[in-house]
């Protein structure tokens, strides 16, 4: 519900259950209830307005799931003679009415609608206006672009507007794993048009992304609209830079196929790329990495950023290089990696990291594995490793920075490693043999 409809503009929250004295609308009377959250929406597209979600905890394992109606959060629903209603209490109704009643709306002991009623509902409480709110927050969102949605049906593939694209993956529990998708579009391949009265230059994309499983089922859709806006007189200074779009979702361990098409709004040209994913099994008791991200720079997160929001992982906003290829001119390249499952001291309940990097470049290793100090840290179930590489002294020519961690309590060790180019010769003078 947070990843489709954003955050609620209010939450009440009974985080651990217990006593709760019902609203009238439920009927009122003192019961007892399992954890629950209620989260409320002035409006939801394509929903309607005033939109309440209630999750229950039944299990009491903070597993919340969409509650049907407001007796689900009651604890004492099937416990005869407890948590009584206001009705229950004064004799207009039993327990086995409210149960045979329940999904009837306000109605009888005799089941009979509008009768006389135990206690008057909402139209938005009514049970089939609750199950029809329910099939709208569930349901598939609508696709926008259809035809580009037909064009990865039949697969035919296009390759007229120019593009390319990286997956990486980041663990987020035993189970799942992230996978962000970053497509990159050079601004000299985009057709621009003037907007703001001729003071801005814009481009947009429209974007459609599926992913499959190997039997064919779809688990993931997105689409957007990217619009990369130039000042109108900085246009052809601004045509080598790159216009970024990322958009990340949550799969569990298997082999997948991505399939994107990207369609100039302007010129009407498109293309379409595919790509395999495979998300390996997390073994619990070995260490495990994320992928190894080089960029440009790697942010600390801004207070108006959230872990929803694009590029942001962990505490950091990292915007991965398009195809590491790195000019002289940005002086150096960052390395940001993850590492999980990290055997914790059980008197500090800190790890014991030891990280190290060696750099290979034309001519073979040019050093070898040397520690890191202090770019790392543990920050709740894993450790965030962050490394600058500067260019000073490097030649033209091509590059792999290969990072060794090694787990001092368990003695477990892994290796990462990615490769980049260096377009020209660094003019930076080198101060050591060693980044």
């Amino acid at each position: 519900i947070y990843i489709k409809f954003g955050p609620p503009t209010g939450i009440e929250k009974m985080p651990e259950g217990g006593s709760y004295y019902r609203k009238a609308r439920e009927g009122g009377g003192l019961t007892y209830t399992h954890p629950f959250e209620v989260w409320f929406y002035n409006h939801i597209e394509g929903v309607g307005d005033g939109i309440e979600i209630e999750f229950v905890d039944f299990s009491r394992t903070n597993e919340y799931r969409m509650a049907r109606d407001a007796n689900d959060k009651d604890a004492l629903l099937y416990v005869p003679g407890a948590g009584l209603t206001d009705a229950e209490h004064f004799g207009t109704q039993t327990r086995f009415d409210r149960l045979r009643t329940r999904f009837m709306g306000d109605v009888d002991a005799r089941g009979a609608p509008g009768a006389v009623g135990f206690y008057a509902l909402r139209a938005r409480d009514m049970p089939m206006q609750r199950l029809q709110t329910l099939y709208d927050l569930q349901r598939p969102a609508e696709i926008q672009f259809k035809d580009l949605e037909k064009l990865v049906r039949v697969r035919v593939s296009y390759a007229d507007l120019p593009f390319n694209f990286r997956t990486d993956h980041v663990q987020i529990s035993e189970r799942a794993w992230l996978v962000p998708v970053t497509v990159f579009f050079k601004n000299r391949d985009l057709t621009f048009e003037a907007v703001d009265e001729g003071r801005t230059k814009r481009a947009t994309v429209n974007l459609y992304g599926q992913v499959e499983s190997l039997g064919g089922r779809i688990v993931y859709v997105f689409e957007e609209a990217v619009k990369q806006d130039v000042p109108a007189d900085q246009l052809q200074q601004r045509l080598e830079e790159t216009a970024v779009f990322q958009k990340r979702f949550p799969l569990e361990p298997g082999r997948y196929k991505l399939t994107i098409v990207a369609q100039d709004l302007k010129s009407s040209r498109l293309s379409t790329i595919e790509k395999a994913i495979v998300v390996e099994e997390s073994d619990q008791e070995r260490l495990s990495a994320s992928s190894l991200m080089l960029t440009k720079e790697v942010q600390p997160l801004a207070d108006d950023l959230t872990l929803s929001d694009p590029f942001v992982i962990g505490k950091y906003k990292v915007i991965p290089a398009s195809d590491n290829q790195f000019s002289p001119g940005e002086q150096f390249v960052q390395a940001y990696f993850e590492v999980y499952n990290m055997t914790l001291d059980q008197t500090t309940l800190e790890p014991s990291p030891k990280v190290e990097l060696a750099l290979f470049g034309p001519e073979g290793q040019m050093f070898d594995f040397t520690p890191i100090d202090q770019e790392f840290e543990f920050v709740g179930d894993r450790l965030m490793v962050y490394k600058t590489l500067p260019f000073a002294g490097l030649e033209k020519g091509n590059y792999k920075v290969k990072f060794r961690v090694t787990d001092l309590i368990s003695g477990q060790v892994i290796e990462t490693e990615a490769r980049f180019e260096l377009t020209e010769s660094s003019n930076i003078q080198a101060r050591s043999a060693n980044p």
